[in-house]
């Protein structure tokens, strides 16, 4: 455990790195002094991080754990960008080390009642952060359904939710296999007729509706699915999750006005255990000529269609009798990746471990969070994967270890240089090095259209300041800068 020279920067030059706060320390020494993703916390040690991009005003809410089922792992840019948009030190700085805030259990308890109440739209849009503020709670002490009017039904009912959310791929699943459209009967129908029955199924087949319907007939889709033999009075309790009213207002999914409607067929499915005899001649127009795109559109409100849009081309009439099973393994990927939040989602409610509370040191990293970079020089290749479109940003492919992943660490003050070392060693990780931001800034360069000419130019890109370090100014530049401790540049 060191602090760094100045002359010891020029190694960092070309670091990758990761923008944080000292906030990481309240959960680091309970996760094997591991950096890793949100998800990877929650599913190994019950654990969320607390601050950071959870209470991002600029964000208002965190992009990683927008999507179920991915690890949304750390990301990493490097000192000097090769691009105007890469993420760079600068970049980083102001966007990822400055994020110091922390939400008070109160306003835990708000932002998880504010998620409850927007609409379910689809499998991901909120179980993610749930748990997070459930978790966070759980860490300063907190039980958030105990402060919540109804706490224990609430609890129960998001339960319920979820497992009916779940039912909803099932439904997916089972059209096409037990579950027809009446195709000869919508085709027979007059041309104005077709659009509202069509208009109408991208009006009410939306996640939310047909999950309140499976709630409401409290079937069990995942059963019907797996039954060996079903019989026509096993399937029939699913025709009522599609009836329609006869008159009613719809919305077309191409950005009409609402109108008003009278429908010539209030329900375009029927059951059986056959084989459909008929099918139209079109495919589903694009993008769900692809079939893996189609089922994250299906099953995510990130894929830009959504399960409307299915039924309302379904009910359009373009699709052929080998759209819906090539979508099924697909569909069969998410319902697994839907599982295991579920479980994990129990698993935590009932979990009452009190090592899960902030303790007294924990506690100490939350009145006066401050700003640190984590460095590594060893992240390439089997650590780190290249991502974000070309930009220069990377993604760890495993929990990286302090001390042997990482090993270098910046921030503000030599006061904070203390502190972070003193926290590594009361949890034996020696090999950390710590450095000050105004040091590593000055090997920043920033980027501008001949950015590469004058980093060539430049000792392959350490900057004017280790040239410096390396001419007869050497000296005069190391007293320059010993012992100053200006406040940086990006505050």
């Amino acid at each position: 455990m060191s602090q760094a020279r100045a002359e010891d920067i020029l190694e960092y030059n070309n670091s990758f790195i990761h923008g944080t706060t000292s906030l990481i320390f309240t959960t680091l020494h309970k996760t094997d002094m591991s950096l890793m993703g949100p998800m990877e916390m929650l599913e190994k040690y019950h654990l969320a991080p607390i601050g950071g991009e959870f209470t991002s005003k600029v964000k208002g809410y965190l992009p990683a754990m927008h999507r179920l089922g991915e690890k949304s792992a750390p990301r990493f840019g490097k000192v000097n960008g090769e691009r105007k948009n890469d993420y760079d030190l600068r970049l980083i700085l102001q966007r990822y080390a400055n994020l110091t805030h922390v939400d008070t259990a109160q306003q835990i308890v708000e932002r998880f009642s504010n998620k409850l109440s927007q609409p379910h739209t689809s499998i991901d849009n909120s179980l993610g952060m749930l748990l997070v503020y459930i978790v966070q709670a759980k860490e300063l002490g907190v039980d958030l359904f105990a402060q919540l009017k109804n706490g224990e039904a609430i609890k129960h009912s998001i339960i319920n939710q979820i497992k009916n959310k779940y039912q909803v791929l099932y439904l997916v699943l089972l059209l096409g296999k037990y579950v027809h459209p009446r195709f000869t009967e919508i085709e027979d129908l007059a041309f104005e007729d077709r659009n509202n029955i069509a208009d109408a199924a991208s009006t009410f087949f939306t996640f939310e509706k047909l999950s309140e319907k499976i709630i409401q007939e409290g079937l069990d889709l995942k059963a019907i699915y797996e039954m060996k033999d079903p019989t026509e009075k096993d399937l029939a309790p699913i025709l009522k999750i599609f009836d329609l009213p006869k008159k009613c207002v719809v919305k077309s999914n191409f950005g009409q006005m609402p109108r008003e409607v009278k429908l010539a067929l209030t329900n375009p499915f029927q059951v059986s255990t056959e084989r459909l005899s008929h099918f139209p001649d079109k495919e589903m127009l694009t993008p769900f000529l692809d079939a893996e795109y189609s089922a994250d559109s299906i099953c995510s409100k990130t894929g830009g269609q959504q399960l409307n849009f299915y039924f309302h081309q379904i009910c359009s009439l373009k699709v052929k009798e080998t759209t819906f099973r090539k979508l099924d393994p697909y569909i069969l990927k998410h319902e697994a990746e839907l599982e295991k939040p579920i479980n994990l989602l129990l698993d935590i409610l009932q979990d009452q471990n009190p090592a899960l509370q902030f303790s007294t040191e924990d506690k100490k990293f939350l009145d006066n969070p401050f700003p640190i970079i984590l460095m590594s020089d060893q992240c390439q290749d089997f650590l780190l994967k290249q991502v974000g479109g070309g930009r220069q940003e990377f993604e760890a492919l495993k929990p990286l270890k302090f001390g042997v992943d990482i090993t270098n660490i910046a921030t503000d003050t030599k006061e904070h240089q203390q502190v972070i070392e003193n926290y590594f060693k009361l949890h034996n990780v020696n090999n950390i090095k710590t450095i000050l931001i105004s040091d590593l800034e000055k090997s920043y360069i920033p980027f501008s259209p001949d950015h590469k000419e004058k980093s060539s130019k430049s000792l392959f890109g350490f900057g004017n300041y280790f040239m410096n370090l390396f001419s007869g100014s050497k000296k005069q530049e190391s007293d320059e800068y010993k012992g100053q401790e200006s406040k940086p540049s990006w505050f």
